[in-house]
């Protein structure tokens, strides 16, 4: 999938989240070139894997089988004690 197929699916997902009042944490409209402007503050939204997922599952067919998400929260493996 081609990088500006990758954009334009994002901002059709920004475009219908906002049509619901739905809004993103700022990360969530950060360009690749705001990414290479970040320093190690940001270290924790990489890590935690958060941010837009975009797949056609390799069948090179987004618009009958693809999938995108946005990641809002998710574990940090190295802070996640289990009591079992």
């Amino acid at each position: 999938m081609r990088r500006s197929e990758v954009n334009k699916i994002i901002d059709n997902a920004k475009e219908l989240l906002h049509q619901y009042n739905i809004y993103l944490p700022p990360f969530g409209y950060w360009s690749p070139d705001d990414w290479i402007g970040k320093g190690n503050e940001c270290r924790e939204i990489a890590d935690c894997m958060l941010g837009w997922d975009i797949t056609d599952f390799g069948f090179g067919q987004f618009d009958k089988i693809g999938l995108a998400i946005f990641t809002v929260r998710n574990g940090h493996q190295e802070l996640v004690q289990f009591n079992l």
